[in-house]
């Protein structure tokens, strides 16, 4: 429950914060409309130009529904231009209900790549709507009888409208938490703030509304490439890539430290690896609020890394005691589902309570351990002597 909150608090944060910055944005836009339509070109250059920035990076990192995202965003950029030099105005509802129904259907698609027979299948659905505006934009008769339609259900429009925004939020928001659901969740934001500067300067706005979310993404998909690259995906943690980068970064006075859990692999022989997993993240969080300056990094297995630059082996040493005391006087509690108790083989109860304790070696650079692979192995085996001594103890 207090992570629902969490997730909620977050939402509403980030959706005021952008919401007001998009609409003084807007404001400002229709204010200065003159001045910004005299580098309209220039702007929609830089589109191009983000728009092939942005294909190619969520292409190569597999985020089709960004590329989906972005192929009908194009399209709705080309339609608007396509409308503009034909003097062909589009209901401006009916552009707010076209961009939420096809985000509402892009948020809610599964990852499954972009030229694979469900992309192909998605691709073409973008492609279609499309076309069948071109061929709209030829018939000059049917246009009008269709813009007469529209304004006589002007009102279910709007009531669509409000369902589909409703509907691309809850897609957006259940599994909040990565980079990509923030820009889905900004682009949602746009378009609602968007909604309220229909009357003019539509064609303007629009350049700047794409212009902002194609930053947006690229600047998402930039972050999940940073993540995939240096954090370990299931604790959240920096990884063995970034620990390596960061202790060249160390000065003549550090101490590095080495924990491992204690009897880890009978502990996941017994509750699974799904639990044992849970456990690996909660130990994860608790290193990462270590105090002292300390960095932590998982460094593989079960097995952590703890930087403490500009501390030596006894000044670091009462910030690794109350981490381990912690650890040990936290009670974890067991979640198991039924794949990892038939895969244990025991009869595990939900709710179950047990406690984990870790051992850690501590190192700091000597005359004789002049370098942090040295201090690392050095670490170790102060590790290794905590272990014999009986676990659940800092060695130095």
């Amino acid at each position: 429950m207090g992570s629902f909150f969490r997730k909620i608090s977050r939402v509403f944060l980030f959706s005021l914060i952008t919401c007001t910055s998009l609409y003084i944005l807007y404001a400002l836009v229709g204010k200065y409309h003159l001045t910004f339509w005299e580098y309209k070109y220039i702007l929609q250059y830089t589109l191009y130009l983000l728009f092939f920035l942005a294909f190619l990076t969520s292409f190569f990192l597999n985020k089709s529904k960004v590329f989906f995202l972005l192929l009908f965003l194009l399209l709705y950029l080309l339609m608007m231009e396509f409308y503009s030099s034909r003097a062909f105005s589009f209901y401006p509802f009916f552009n707010i209900f076209l961009l939420l129904f096809n985000l509402f259907f892009i948020s809610s698609y599964k990852e499954r790549g972009v030229f694979s027979s469900s992309g192909i299948r998605r691709i073409s659905f973008i492609i279609i709507q499309f076309y069948f505006f071109y061929l709209l934009g030829n018939r000059t008769d049917i246009h009008n009888e269709l813009l007469d339609l529209l304004l006589q259900v002007n009102r279910s429009i709007f009531l669509l409208s409000v369902l589909l925004f409703l509907l691309s939020l809850i897609n957006i928001v259940k599994n909040f938490k990565s980079n990509e659901d923030y820009a889905f969740l900004f682009v949602l934001i746009n378009i609602f703030v968007l909604f309220f500067n229909l009357q003019a300067n539509y064609q303007l706005l629009t350049l700047v509304f794409t212009l902002l979310i194609l930053l947006v993404f690229i600047f998402a998909i930039l972050k999940d490439f940073y993540a995939m690259a240096y954090l370990d995906e299931l604790t959240g943690l920096p990884g063995r890539r970034a620990l390596r980068e960061e202790v060249l970064k160390l000065g003549d006075y550090y101490s590095i430290a080495m924990l491992d859990i204690d009897y880890f692999k009978k502990f996941n022989d017994k509750f699974g690896h799904d639990v044992g997993d849970q456990a690996l993240k909660m130990v994860a969080s608790m290193i990462d609020r270590v105090k002292g300056g300390a960095k932590a990094y998982r460094y593989g297995g079960e097995e952590f890394t703890i930087l403490f630059p500009g501390k030596s082996s006894k000044e670091a040493y009462p910030f690794l005691e109350e981490l381990r005391e912690s650890i040990a006087s936290r009670p974890f509690i067991i979640r198991n589902n039924k794949r990892d108790k038939k895969k244990a083989g025991k009869n595990i109860k939900s709710g179950e309570e047990v406690r984990i304790t870790v051992s850690i070696g501590l190192a700091e650079k000597t005359n004789k351990e002049k370098n942090p692979l040295e201090v690392i192995k050095k670490a170790d085996q102060e590790l290794y002597k905590a272990k014999r001594k009986g676990r659940n103890c800092v060695k130095l």
